[in-house]
């Protein structure tokens, strides 16, 4: 049964850390020189850009460029990874039915 939970909490996680990237890239898309942030779901990693320095003389001699956040493709990662954070918390709903089964077969 723990490793049930154990899925169902990973796959919250990684649906979370999916929307908190998504959010800070659309947070960001008319930041100059902001790199989008993109999750690498293979590795469970995320590869993470920095936004550019702001401010400063020596910031404002450098041309830089436009962000590169497509705010079509960021807004489908949100709507994918709500639909996967809704699956994984009926996961979590399911393992605890059949927790609640196994007592009561057992009791």
């Amino acid at each position: 049964m723990t490793s049930i939970l154990d899925t169902a909490l990973s796959g919250l996680n990684r649906n979370m850390r999916g929307i908190e990237i998504a959010a800070q890239n659309v947070a960001n898309v008319n930041t100059d020189g902001y790199r989008a942030r993109r999750e690498e779901s293979a590795a469970g990693v995320t590869a993470q850009s920095e936004a550019a320095p702001s401010g400063g003389d020596a910031a404002a001699d450098v041309d830089l460029p436009i962000s590169d956040v497509d705010l079509a493709t960021e807004f489908v990662d949100i709507k994918l990874h709500e639909i996967g954070y809704q699956a994984n918390g009926l996961l979590v709903k399911v393992a605890d039915r059949m927790n609640r089964e196994l007592l009561d077969l057992l009791g």
